[in-house]
C-alpha cells in the first residue's frame, strides 16, 4: 500500500512541478505562414515557374541564410498547394515566415527567390501577446500585403 501511495502521490504532484506557466513558452501558438498566390493576367505565375526551384532565406540579424531544415516536413522552409486542393486558385505556395530572428520590433525578414532573378523581401510584424507568436502584418519591398485584420491570401503583382 505505501508504494501506491508514493505512486499516486508522484502522479499527482510531479505534473504541477513541471507545468508551464506563463513566463516558459512551452504553451506558446505559433502562427507564422503565409499562403501566396499568384495569378497574373488570368495565368497562374507558379504554374509558369520551377516550383521546385524556390529558395527561402532568413535573415539572421547579419546575412540571409538558407533555410534547411532536414529535421521538418516542409524542410526548405514552403510548401505547395496544388491546384486541385486550393479552391480554383491555382497553386499556393505557404511559406514560413522566420521566427528565428525578431528584432526589438517584433519584425523580422525572410527572403523569397522565386526565381533567381525574381527575389521579394518580405518583412513580418509579430504579435507577441499572451505567451504567443501571431503574424499580424506582412510587407513586401515595404508596402503591406496582408493584415490580421483582412486575412486571406497574399495576391503577388509580378
Amino acid at each position: 500500500m505505501i508504494k501506491f501511495k508514493r505512486f499516486y502521490l508522484f502522479l499527482t504532484v510531479f505534473p504541477i512541478l513541471v507545468s508551464c506557466d506563463d513566463d516558459n513558452d512551452c504553451c506558446t501558438i505559433i502562427e507564422a505562414g503565409i499562403e501566396f498566390v499568384a495569378n497574373i493576367d488570368g495565368q497562374d505565375y507558379f504554374s509558369t515557374i520551377n516550383r521546385d526551384g524556390i529558395a527561402v532565406f532568413n535573415f539572421n540579424g547579419e546575412t540571409y541564410e538558407l533555410v534547411n531544415r532536414p529535421d521538418r516536413d516542409n524542410n526548405q522552409g514552403y510548401s505547395i498547394i496544388p491546384p486541385e486542393a486550393s479552391d480554383g486558385n491555382g497553386f499556393i505556395v505557404l511559406v514560413e515566415l522566420n521566427i528565428e530572428y525578431i528584432d526589438s520590433d517584433n519584425a523580422s525578414l525572410t527572403r523569397i527567390a522565386w526565381t533567381p532573378n525574381d527575389i521579394d523581401t518580405v518583412k513580418a510584424i509579430f504579435d507577441r501577446s499572451n505567451n504567443n507568436l501571431v503574424v499580424i502584418e506582412v510587407q513586401i519591398e515595404g508596402e503591406t500585403v496582408w493584415t490580421a485584420a483582412e486575412g486571406g491570401q497574399v495576391v503577388l503583382n509580378k
